[in-house]
């Protein structure tokens, strides 16, 4: 077998092989549109939500965090004293 014609017959291989990719790309981005209009149908609800979920925690998140600040900065009062 020549070189030309084993090159022809690995790209009508390669051709045949990739075309049903098209389908499932389709289907993602009909997937992604219609996930797109639900959220901005329903933006404000979950942006009424996400706020209402913020106050609730947002003690409890200060509070971690605050913790967490004097944890580290005990820490390193240690290491400076140790020295």
């Amino acid at each position: 077998m020549n070189k030309p014609l084993k090159y022809f017959s690995f790209l009508l291989v390669m051709l045949c092989t990739s075309c049903g990719e098209y389908e499932s790309l389709e289907i993602i981005k009909s997937s992604r549109k219609s996930a797109d209009s639900l959220f901005r149908t329903q933006r404000d609800s979950l942006n009424q939500i996400a706020d209402s979920l913020c106050h609730l925690k947002f003690k409890a998140y200060y509070n971690a965090s605050v913790d967490s600040l004097k944890d580290i900065r005990l820490e390193k009062i240690r290491k400076l004293m140790e020295r």
